[in-house]
């Protein structure tokens, strides 16, 4: 089954995700994933932008969030594989399938988790709403492309992964303590698209009726 993005996504569209597992489904999903980001950011009108729904995130601190998720995680994948080994052991267990990652991860959040609760560097900064149209499009621009630049390395990290060693190394995961690299990235796609879909329930896109 293809991989299916577009406007109208909600969970049953994701559920619908083909199962990326190999480095080169993973990468091209990863591209895929980051550019629905881009894209809904993006269209967001300003004001969306900064506002906050409730106690939650605004999708500004949001996309922050998400760039932070993902430097954190390049970062760990360009320590060098001897330390890698030392800190987090061999991985001797097959990877699990996406799906299971994924069911794994709500399953998690269904019991309150959040990826920032067991690692405080990962929560957004706080981000107020600029007193200027300027200043609000200038600060958006820098969040996009701070996500585009991080997301553009953690790619290609991701190309400089053998298919083996994806599923020889370890790395942490606060809610599932260590897993595979492969299961890394399931969980870091999954994670990319449960933020993306949750700000496009709360900001759906204006349908254009023409005549």
């Amino acid at each position: 089954m293809p991989v299916r993005f577009g406007v109208s996504w909600d969970a049953g569209h994701m559920a619908a995700l083909n199962e990326p597992y190999n480095r080169q489904s993973l990468i091209h999903t990863l591209q895929r994933t980051h550019a629905e980001v881009t894209d809904t950011f993006k269209a967001l009108g300003l004001d969306d932008f900064y506002r906050h729904p409730g106690r939650g995130w605004s999708p500004a601190e949001t996309l922050n969030h998400l760039t932070k998720s993902g430097r954190e995680l390049r970062k760990s994948m360009r320590l060098p594989r001897i330390v890698l080994r030392l800190l987090y052991g061999k991985n001797d267990v097959p990877s699990r399938q996406y799906h299971q990652m994924r069911d794994r991860y709500q399953a998690q959040l269904a019991r309150g988790f959040r990826a920032e609760n067991g690692k405080s560097s990962l929560a957004p900064d706080k981000i107020t709403t600029p007193t200027s149209q300027r200043d609000a499009e200038d600060t958006r621009k820098k969040l996009l492309q701070e996500w585009r630049d991080v997301s553009k390395a953690l790619v290609k990290c991701v190309e400089g992964w053998h298919e083996m060693y994806l599923e020889g190394y370890r790395l942490p995961h606060p809610a599932f303590g260590k897993i595979s690299v492969r299961e890394m990235l399931m969980v870091a796609i999954y994670h990319d698209l449960h933020h993306l879909l949750k700000v496009r329930q709360a900001h759906p896109r204006k349908k254009s009726h023409k005549r």
